[in-house]
């Protein structure tokens, strides 16, 4: 059973934090990392659009190598005015170059190792939520569709 935690505040880090930042956030609070169980870990990856992983530590009071985390599933959006060919070629280049866009920023790292399953997960968390022509084109063409 994954148990609710309350806590004072939620620090959130990525693997391009820098070590000031770090070192400000130690300087300033008392923090201890939450600690998964594998039984946890698996749960918390059932829940749709998110990715759990252990991230390097990138802190010095903090004495383990890893800590726990998790990254949600994220979106751009379209004007429903926006010319369906051109949000098509957007969607189409995003999703062919995901492994370049990862170089480039470490946000797009999980997406860009299982773009389908967070597409397929973003949908079935998102049914009102209806998609741009020009997306739903692209996405019906590669065998996912909302």
């Amino acid at each position: 059973m994954l148990m609710l935690i309350p806590v004072s505040m939620v620090l959130i880090v990525s693997d391009v934090t820098t070590p000031g930042a770090c070192r400000e956030v130690e300087a300033r609070i008392d923090m201890r990392p939450l600690t998964f169980t594998e039984e946890q870990k698996k749960k918390i990856r059932t829940v749709p659009g998110v990715d759990f992983r252990d991230a390097k530590n990138v802190f010095k009071e903090i004495k383990q190598e890893t800590i726990g985390g998790w990254s949600y599933g994220y979106g751009y959006y379209f004007s429903p005015k926006a010319d369906p060919e051109i949000v098509y070629e957007i969607v189409k280049i995003t999703y062919e170059q995901r492994k370049e866009l990862a170089k480039a920023g470490i946000g797009f790292k999980p997406w860009s190792e299982n773009p389908d399953g967070m597409l397929k997960s973003a949908f079935a968390v998102t049914p009102h939520v209806s998609l741009h022509a020009g997306a739903a084109k692209f996405y019906k063409e590669i065998g996912i569709s909302k």
